[in-house]
C-alpha cells in the first residue's frame, strides 16, 4: 500500500511539472532563439568558407604560412565569439559586430600583400 502511495504522488508531481516546462520562454524554446540561430549558423557558415579558402591559398602557394597562421587565428577567435554570443541568441548590435569581423577576414584573405587578388 505504501508503495502505491508513492508512486501516485510520484506520477501525481511529474504531471504537474510537465506544463510548466512546456510554456514559452523556457530554455531554448523563446521567440528570440528561433529567429537567431540561422544569423549564427549563416556566420559560422562563412567561417568555415574561409577556412577552406584558406586552406586552398596554401595549397596553391598564394599566401605563406605564415600568413595563413594569422588569418586561421583570427578565424578561430571569431568562431569563439560566435559560439559564446550565441548560445542565447545574439542581439543586432552584436550580429553586425560580428559579421564585420567575418567580412574583415575575408578581405584580408582576398588581397594579399602585394595587392594581387586570389
Amino acid at each position: 500500500m505504501r508503495k502505491l502511495l508513492i508512486a501516485a504522488a510520484l506520477i501525481s508531481s511529474a504531471a504537474t511539472a510537465a506544463p510548466a516546462l512546456a510554456q514559452p520562454g523556457y530554455g531554448h524554446g523563446g521567440p528570440g532563439w528561433v529567429q537567431m540561430r540561422p544569423r549564427v549558423d549563416a556566420l559560422l557558415r562563412d567561417l568555415n568558407a574561409v577556412d577552406q579558402r584558406i586552406q586552398i591559398a596554401i595549397d596553391r602557394r598564394m599566401i605563406s604560412p605564415r600568413d595563413a597562421f594569422g588569418l586561421r587565428n583570427e578565424s578561430n577567435r571569431i568562431r569563439f565569439a560566435i559560439t559564446r554570443q550565441g548560445r542565447d541568441g545574439i542581439s543586432d548590435r552584436e550580429f553586425v559586430n560580428l559579421r564585420s569581423r567575418v567580412d574583415q577576414l575575408q578581405l584580408r584573405l582576398r588581397f594579399d600583400r602585394g595587392g594581387r587578388r586570389f
